[in-house]
Parts: structure tokens; C-alpha cells; sequence
């Protein structure tokens, strides 16, 4: 249980406990609606971050091939 609370105190450093209420509020509609267990805060929030992340990911350029191409021309 210490470790669930653990996470829990990180994520309300990062957020108000209106912030809190909202997000559990979000959580147990999805679940509901999904008909299935409502997952940990912490999951949740981790899964926002990924989405996130992966949405605004862009391809970095390789400065190794854009050489190559350079000396081919």
C-alpha cells in the first residue's frame, strides 16, 4: 500500500486536488462506460504522457545520410 501512496503524493505535486477529483471523475466514467475496472491514477496519467510524446514526436534528421547525399551529388 506505501507504494501506491507514493505515487499518488508524485502526482498531486503535480496537480491540485480539483485536478485530483476531475481526473477521478474521468477515470470512473471511461470505466463505466468501457464496463471494466477503472485503472490507477497513475497509470492513466503515464498513458496521457505516452500519447502525448508519441503525438508530437518528430523524425530527427540524420546528419550522417544527409552527408552521404551530399557526396554523391
Amino acid at each position: 500500500m506505501a507504494i501506491k501512496e507514493n505515487l499518488k503524493e508524485k502526482i498531486q505535486v503535480l496537480l491540485t486536488p480539483e485536478d485530483m477529483q476531475e481526473l477521478n471523475i474521468i477515470i470512473m466514467r471511461k470505466a463505466i462506460s468501457a464496463k471494466t475496472r477503472p485503472e490507477p491514477i497513475s497509470l492513466y496519467v503515464r498513458s496521457l504522457i505516452k500519447e502525448n510524446i508519441l503525438a508530437n514526436q518528430v523524425e530527427q534528421p540524420s546528419y550522417v545520410k544527409e552527408a552521404i547525399k551530399k557526396i554523391k551529388k
